[in-house]
């Protein structure tokens, strides 16, 4: 399959995305409480203000709306969907307690970026690219393995197209 409409790299690449904002947020963990940001920490939490909107809480949504349904409905024996409802369901607990993760994350890059002093937030930075990276692994090491191989390529190319469609500026806008 073309790796631009491989359903699967699709969505570890968002990964890749999502763990270098982690390893920035990892390094924005660091800031001393009570100390000023640098003009640098200062863009890079700037950078990371928008981070839940833009990029995580689409790709929580593919896999929501798009790649687990289709997993869901796939062929597979009992042990294998049985694996998969399991799996579905820890995932999606994840993504809530990320979500909310992020959240609080989000309004600490605000105050960094706003050249605030950070207020102890780096127990909580630290948890979020932990409990993240988890998830993330988990992902690809045991989601992307089972949908590859309970997924026909009728499907997996349907799941591509979907993706593809909903990374289109239109489709942001409620056009396509």
């Amino acid at each position: 399959m073309n790796p631009t409409r491989d359903p699967f790299a699709l969505f570890m690449g968002a990964h890749d995305e999502i763990r270098e904002a982690l390893s920035t947020l990892q390094r924005l963990a660091t800031i001393k409480p009570g100390s000023s940001p640098s003009t640098g920490e200062r863009a890079a939490a700037q950078k990371l203000t928008g981070f839940l909107e833009h990029c995580i809480l689409p790709h929580h949504r593919e896999e929501e709306h798009e790649f687990w349904p289709l997993v869901a409905r796939a062929q597979a024996t009992p042990e294998e969907r049985a694996v998969f409802s399991k799996l579905a369901l820890r995932l999606q607990s994840d993504h809530q307690d990320l979500e909310r993760r992020w959240t609080a994350a989000t309004d600490a890059m605000r105050d960094l970026a706003a050249g605030r002093s950070a207020h102890g937030n780096a127990l909580e930075l630290t948890e979020l690219v932990e409990r993240y990276l988890d998830h993330a692994r988990l992902e690809d090491e045991v989601l992307v393995p089972l949908a590859q191989h309970l997924l026909a390529p009728s499907d997996q190319n349907r799941l591509a197209m979907a993706v593809l469609l909903s990374r289109l500026p239109l489709a942001k806008w409620g056009m396509v």
